[in-house]
């Protein structure tokens, strides 16, 4: 037999129907995680969505800006003001509270264009104090870290010693 018939037709479309609505289900769930900020993320990622989102808009300045950091906190502010204030409306987080870390309550340490002595030549972004032993720190490469207060300290510590 090589036509199939009508009622095995149907029950083909039916199963490949059925199959189609699974997969958009589970892509709208786990955009609904991603947005929301729940479900299978960790408790240390939801805590940091400022500093993702920081990182973030300092990547996107520097991509608009041929490399360079930002000058200072007021240009890279007024920036993201300019450019994304809408969406920090829409987020309920004032220009303020996104620079701020949601575990210390500090305001993040930022690299600028006009700082002369950093540290850590990876990082763009970290917290104070971090909180439990730890700090959460932004890469320049778009990645995001946890350090102990040790790595951090050590890490810190030897890029001022080869100075």
């Amino acid at each position: 037999m090589l036509c199939p018939s009508a009622s095995q037709t149907a029950a083909a479309f039916q199963r490949i129907n059925y199959y189609v609505r699974v997969c958009i289900g589970l892509i709208v769930a786990m955009q609904i995680c991603s947005t929301v900020g729940g479900c299978a993320r960790g408790k240390q990622e939801q805590q940091q969505t400022n500093l993702r989102s920081l990182a973030a808009l300092y990547s996107q300045y520097r991509a608009e800006h041929r490399g360079s950091p930002p000058p200072n906190e007021n240009d890279f502010k007024n920036s993201i003001i300019t450019k994304s204030g809408n969406a920090l409306k829409e987020r309920g987080t004032t220009i303020d509270e996104l620079f701020t870390s949601n575990r210390d309550g500090k305001p993040f340490a930022v690299k600028y264009g006009s700082t002369k002595s950093w540290g850590l030549p990876d990082v763009i972004i970290y917290e104070q104090e971090g909180r439990n032993g730890t700090r959460h720190v932004a890469t320049s490469v778009g990645g995001y870290e946890m350090m102990s207060e040790n790595e951090f300290l050590k890490k810190s510590t030897s890029v001022a010693a080869r100075r």
